[in-house]
C-alpha cells in the first residue's frame, strides 16, 4: 500500500485543483472525477490522461473501485488518505477563495473617492472649456448677487406683476 510522500500530497492538491479549473475560474462540479482520477493516478499508477476526457468521468466512477481494489489499495490507510487529501484540497480552495476576497477588498476603492475623481475630471474639463473665464471675477459677482439676494428678489417680484 502506497503512502504518499510530502511532495506527493502537494503535488496532488495541485493537480485537482489544475483539473478543477476552467479559465482561472475553480469549477466545483469537476471536483469528484478530478480527485477520483488523481487518485487512480496517485496509488494505482493509472494515468487518466492516456484517455480520452469524454471517458475520464467513466473512470472515475464505473471502474474506480476496481482498479483500488485490484491494485490492493482497499485499505484503512489508503481511506484515511483519501480522507485527508480530499479535506486539503477543500482547505486549498477555500484559501484561494478567502485571499482572493481580501485582495478584491483592499483593490477596492470607495465611492466617495471615486466621486472625488470624477469631480476633478469634471472640472478639469470644465477650465478647459472655460479657457479665459476668471473664476475669481465670476466669484465676485456671485457674492454680490447673494449679498443683494432681497433686492434682486423684490426687481424679479416687481417684474412678474407687471
Amino acid at each position: 500500500m502506497k503512502v504518499l510522500n510530502f511532495q506527493e500530497r502537494i503535488d496532488f492538491v495541485k493537480e485537482v485543483i489544475e483539473m478543477c479549473t476552467v479559465q482561472d475560474d475553480y469549477q466545483p462540479a469537476l471536483f469528484d472525477v478530478a480527485f477520483r482520477l488523481t487518485c487512480l493516478k496517485y496509488f494505482v499508477g493509472y494515468d487518466y490522461r492516456n484517455e480520452p476526457q469524454t471517458e475520464w468521468p467513466r473512470i472515475a466512477y464505473e471502474s474506480f473501485n476496481l482498479k483500488i481494489e485490484a491494485a490492493g489499495c482497499d485499505t484503512s490507510t489508503f481511506w484515511d488518505q483519501y480522507d485527508s487529501l480530499e479535506k486539503a484540497v477543500q482547505e486549498r480552495v477555500q484559501r484561494s477563495h478567502d485571499e482572493y476576497l481580501a485582495l478584491a477588498i483592499c483593490n477596492k476603492r470607495d465611492a466617495f473617492a471615486e466621486f472625488i475623481d470624477y469631480l476633478k475630471d469634471y472640472l478639469d474639463e470644465a477650465k478647459k472649456n472655460l479657457g479665459d473665464f476668471d473664476v475669481n471675477q465670476a466669484s465676485q459677482v456671485m457674492s454680490a448677487l447673494l449679498d443683494n439676494k432681497q433686492e434682486i428678489s423684490a426687481v424679479l417680484a416687481k417684474d412678474k406683476k407687471e
